[in-house]
């Protein structure tokens, strides 16, 4: 879990007060605080890592493609890295990296590949806010399923965006409360995408790709959507069946395990967490360590 914050202005964005909302992400990445601004002071974007592939320096963001096209701040975990990596060389076998992270990677396949169809070949839990320095645009972003959290907001005519609202009470301290966000929370106990519980502060929805051209003139698209297929064999015997579900549950799983840390897992109790921990302990040499909380 890392922390992103990022802002677009037609004027010069205030860094005090963007630096004090980015301390307010401390808690998601303790690592690292970095901070990029452009040279005008227009654009800044900032990032708290909590370090899990590539533990160096060269992990550390916002991070600055190669070309200098793209400068990223990004939160969460590309499980399919090490085979786009592959594939990049073999497409280009001069093609070099700094270090060893699935950010540097991304910023390689938007290179080759462009956003929307870069984002296509992603396999991951992920939010992220992408400048492109030769379109003049900011791309922000979402995971398939939306696991990672990404807001956006607009603040005297100012684009903002980040990890949690925390970061806007801080650029703002007289936002206002949302009836909508209010009324979804008292009816369903949370608050879905794309409402917040503050007016004019959005989430990014799953899947979804915010194309900014200007700070307040946007586009919105869908890289993925989940597929319904109406045409499928219903003749797989019950065991076809749980024999291919074992098959991509397990490869699942081994791809999540990918890091340069020790892992762990949380046990709930349920069917779903104790499924997870067997299929981990299944793949995994070492015994898997897992954690209860209790209340």
């Amino acid at each position: 879990m890392c922390g992103i914050a990022g802002a677009w202005s037609t004027d010069t964005i205030n860094s005090t007060s963007f630096i004090a909302g980015l301390k307010t992400l401390n808690h998601r990445g303790p690592d690292n605080l970095g901070a990029w601004s452009s040279e005008n002071g227009d654009i800044e974007m900032g990032h708290t890592r909590l370090a899990i592939i590539d533990l160096d320096t060269t992990g550390n963001q916002p991070m600055i493609s190669r070309s200098g096209r793209y400068t990223i701040t990004f939160n969460g975990e590309i499980y399919n890295y090490k085979q786009l990596r592959g594939e990049l060389q073999r497409l280009n076998s001069d093609i070099s990296f700094l270090g060893t992270s699935d950010t540097e990677v991304m910023l390689y396949i938007f290179e080759y590949y462009g956003v929307e169809d870069g984002l296509k070949k992603l396999r991951g839990m992920f939010a992220a806010g992408l400048w492109d320095e030769v379109e003049k645009k900011m791309y922000l972003f979402r995971d398939r399923s939306g696991e990672k959290p990404l807001y956006f907001g607009h603040i005297n005519s100012s684009l903002y965006f980040a990890s949690e609202t925390s970061f806007f009470q801080k650029i703002d301290q007289n936002l206002t409360l949302s009836p909508d966000g209010v009324n979804l929370y008292f009816a369903q106990g949370n608050i879905p995408a794309p409402y917040s519980i503050y007016k004019n502060i959005f989430k990014v929805m799953p899947g979804q790709l915010l194309e900014f051209i200007t700070p307040e003139k946007y586009s919105s698209s869908f890289y993925w959507k989940l597929a319904v297929n109406n045409s499928s064999n219903h003749k797989k015997s019950f065991q076809e069946n749980a024999d291919e579900f074992e098959t991509l549950f397990l490869s699942s799983i081994e791809e999540q395990m990918v890091a340069d840390v020790s892992l762990g897992a949380f046990l709930s109790g349920g069917l779903d967490s104790s499924a997870v921990v067997s299929a981990m302990q299944e793949i995994s040499p070492r015994r898997v360590e897992t954690y209860s909380i209790g209340f």
